[in-house]
Formats: C-alpha cells, structure tokens, sequence
C-alpha cells in the first residue's frame, strides 16, 4: 500500500491484528511516537481484551523505550497480592494455623466433590426419563404405513 493522503491532520495509521482470530484494531494517529502507542495499548487492547502472551512488533523506537517497558512493569509487578486471610487477620499464628490444616481441608474437597456427584447423575437419570417419555409419544403419534 502506498503513502495515505493526510486527514484532518491523522497522518499515522496505529494497527494491531490478533493472530489467531484475525481480529483487527486501527486508530489514526497525528504522531508516531510512543505515548500514542502505550495509550493505544492500555486503552484499546489490555483494558477490552486483556493483555496478550507476546507483542510482536517491528523493534521500532516506539516499542523500546522507557515509556513501554514501565507499562509491562506495571503491569506484571504493579500491585502486591495479599491473601484475604492476611486482610481479615493481622496475627501471623492465624495465618500459620489456617494454611496447615491441608488434610483436613482435602478431606472436606473429596465430600465436596461426592456431592456434586449426586446432582449429575440425577440429572442424566432424568434426561434418560425424558428421552423414553419423547420417544414413546413420538412412536404413539407415526402412522403405520403398508406397502
């Protein structure tokens, strides 16, 4: 593609394609430096569709720099995760005491996972029942046919 005429000032074209889906994002832009490129970034991309595995780009200036690479640190090490038993208790022994009761709390996902057994095999044993009931007025409702 050739040179795009100037309008109303734009006279960049900022394009991201998303390789598996194809999916296509473009702003015009006056200017191509890297402010318009993190804000792109931040606006258009991370906040509506999450941040990507990888950026692919050309190595241009306004892929490395400062501007850039302080977005991915924030983005990787911008807040301090915090368990929400460190939150609701302050004494150190409680969060001690919370995170050794492993047998205890496996036992307690084994129950737990038994009881959402029941429920599945409830419902297949009613989508069988239903099948039957379906197939049954179906075959009431056919017209023999003889030849």
């Amino acid at each position: 593609m050739g040179p795009f005429p100037v309008s109303n000032g734009y006279s960049y074209i900022l394009l991201v394609v998303d390789y598996m889906s194809r999916w296509v994002e473009a702003i015009a832009t006056k200017t191509n430096d890297a402010k318009v490129v993190v804000d792109f970034l931040k606006s258009n991309i991370f906040f509506q569709f999450g941040v990507p595995k990888a950026l692919i780009s050309d190595q241009g200036s306004h892929f490395c720099n400062r501007a850039m690479s302080s977005l991915l640190h924030k983005i990787v090490f911008g807040k301090a995760c915090y368990l929400p038993v460190e939150i609701e208790h302050k004494a150190y022994w409680v969060v001690k005491q919370c995170n050794l009761a492993y047998d205890r709390a496996g036992k307690q996902r084994k129950f737990q996972l038994q009881e959402l057994d029941e429920p599945c095999l409830e419902a297949y044993e009613n989508s069988q029942i239903y099948k039957q009931k379906v197939k049954r007025f179906h075959d009431q409702h056919i017209l023999r046919k003889e030849f």
